[in-house]
């Protein structure tokens, strides 16, 4: 599915399904194992033409969609994206590449080992600033939106550096049961994992290399696992790395949500697909833009499927901060027995 375009969308805006195109070609780039990589040196020739142009359109207001990935984003990004004013960029990771390098920690565009996940205030130098302005202006004016939602897992980490480029962004945790995350995980590495004989990418990137930065970089910054770093180092099954991704980027998000009420809404993937309408109001309420019926009615037959609880098996060591993060985070009811 070309643009995760489908008959249904282009029904309901043909000229969005046009949009939605623009910035897949142009604007997201291809990772790692994907077809298609060779358009990459085009698309980062023209941020280096569209970084030199002069912001036109206003790019004060984006949104960034928050959390571990593989939480319905896309799905909810593609029925946002029907609205007039909103242009919506699938981890535009080609695009954040272009303005800091460093930012690449799946290794999708950079072999460098120099890059992480935590980007703060002073990481938004006056040079990333305007270009990162630039090109998003470009983007809008391209799309003819006003408001850019992109959405990327790494982003919960970066709230601080998009904050000082963008003071007036908006972000949207989406939050989901880390039951359903640690599967899915494990699920989507057995489908799309990749060995191509001298390497492996999978969930974890290229050789296990956003792994090794979290281990790195993020275990020891979070309080409920920092005194697991020895064990953590040596897990190997997916379903224990997920949990540790799982625990950190939803204190973070947790954390995020206390310190910023006005500036972050948390929506719950369970509650996303049992009545996506009231939480598309919701967001629209957020976001302070019209509630735009097409979209919403988009929303209610995409977003609605069957909701089932598999059972995990996590590490007994990393089982206490899991337990104790699913209870702080409101799921403790709801997965009852089923790990």
């Amino acid at each position: 599915m070309i643009a995760q375009l489908s008959r249904r969308y282009f029904i309901v805006r043909p000229f969005k399904s046009f949009i939605r195109l623009l910035a897949y070609l142009l604007i997201e780039g291809r990772p790692i194992g994907t077809r298609g990589r060779f358009i990459n040196p085009i698309i980062f020739f023209l941020f280096r033409i569209e970084g030199r142009i002069p912001v036109i359109k206003n790019p004060d207001r984006p949104v960034f969609i928050l959390g571990t990935g593989r939480n319905g984003s896309t799905a909810l990004g593609m029925a946002l994206s029907l609205h007039w004013k909103i242009g919506f960029l699938n981890e535009a990771k080609a695009l954040w590449h272009s303005v800091v390098p460093n930012a690449d920690v799946l290794g999708n565009y950079s072999r460098s080992e120099n890059v992480r996940f935590i980007f703060s205030k002073s990481d938004a130098t006056r040079s990333v600033i305007k270009k990162c302005r630039r090109i998003t202006s470009f983007y809008l004016l391209l799309s003819g939106s006003s408001i850019m939602l992109d959405k990327c897992s790494e982003f919960v980490y970066r709230v601080p550096f998009l904050k000082a480029i963008f003071p007036k962004a908006r972000f949207i945790f989406l939050m989901r049961s880390g039951v359903e995350f640690c599967s899915s995980v494990c699920l989507w590495s057995e489908k799309y994992g990749i060995n191509d004989g001298s390497s492996r990418i999978d969930w974890w990137g290229k050789d296990g290399k956003k792994w090794n930065h979290i281990i790195n970089e993020l275990v020891a910054r979070e309080p409920a696992i920092s005194h697991l770093e020895p064990v953590i180092q040596n897990l190997e099954k997916q379903v224990d790395k997920a949990a540790v991704e799982w625990i950190i980027t939803t204190r973070i998000g947790l954390r995020l949500r206390g310190e910023c009420p006005d500036e972050v809404l948390t929506i719950r993937y369970e509650n996303l697909i049992e009545d996506p309408a009231n939480e598309m109001i919701k967001i629209c309420n957020f976001l302070e833009i019209d509630k735009d019926k097409k979209m919403i009615d988009y929303g209610e037959r995409e977003l609605t499927r069957p909701l089932t609880y598999r059972t995990v098996n996590i590490h007994p060591k990393i089982r206490p901060a899991f337990e104790e993060t699913l209870a702080l985070a409101g799921y403790s009811e709801r997965i009852k027995d089923v790990f």
